[in-house]
């Protein structure tokens, strides 16, 4: 079978040759289509002995390589950031946080309730769909108050919402080990509060976002921690 950049037909002798002169090896090379073919002809012992060495190289600005590599593409591109929200419900100057369970990510953290995004959702509707999943609460969103990218390369939408007076928190145990209500200095007090987290209580105690019901040196009298019941 022909291969790239060989001859078409090349004769094998008719008789072997003795000849002295022809006693060493001969050596004719031919270049066809980019690929080099060398033949060796007559050793001293008359016997036909060929060899084929063939190199074909492509070279593009970003890739070379011979007959038996295989292209590899290459990106230097970052992957686009996932998405999430994370709800901030006031409740008597307290925030709804939570723990999350064993069987989720970063088991047994402080958290506000919230989660990822997905496809065709807006913040608003993922606020609303996690909160009923999470808490099995219906939240009002009130507004988008802050947003922070993680080491994780998160984008987390901060929004605040509303919840009605009489509702109960209803924790779904495969995502939530346990619901509180807690003021801010409680809340920065748990060592596996998330990164996240702490930095948004950070920018509303610094005064860079406001939060309806809670100012940034609020405090609740006499205590700093109630569980939901």
């Amino acid at each position: 079978m022909a291969y790239p950049g060989a001859p078409v037909h090349w004769p094998a002798p008719a008789q072997p040759y003795r000849s002295a002169q022809l006693a060493r090896k001969n050596t004719v090379s031919r270049t066809r289509g980019g690929g080099e073919t060398r033949f060796q002809g007559f050793d001293d012992t008359s016997r036909w002995t060929t060899s084929v060495q063939q190199t074909f190289r492509v070279t593009s600005r970003s890739q070379q390589f011979t007959m038996n590599e295989t292209p590899k593409e290459r990106s230097n591109t970052v992957p686009p950031p996932r998405r999430g929200v994370a709800a901030v419900v006031v409740r008597e100057r307290r925030l709804l946080v939570i723990r999350r369970s064993q069987s989720v990510i970063a088991p047994g953290a402080i958290c506000f309730p919230g989660g990822g995004i997905e496809p065709g959702e807006t913040e608003a509707e993922t606020l609303v769909r996690e909160l009923r999943e999470e808490l099995g609460i219906d939240v009002r969103p009130l507004a988008r108050v802050w947003h922070c990218t993680t080491r994780w390369n998160v984008e987390i939408a901060w929004w605040q919402a509303e919840l009605p007076a009489d509702a109960i928190v209803q924790p779904n145990p495969t995502e939530v080990a346990e619901a509180m209500w807690l003021e801010p200095a409680a809340v920065l007090a748990y060592e596996e509060l998330l990164d996240s987290n702490r930095q948004f209580l950070a920018a509303h105690a610094a005064g860079e976002l406001r939060l309806e019901g809670l100012e940034p040196n609020d405090r609740v009298p006499g205590a700093e921690r109630s569980a939901v019941e």
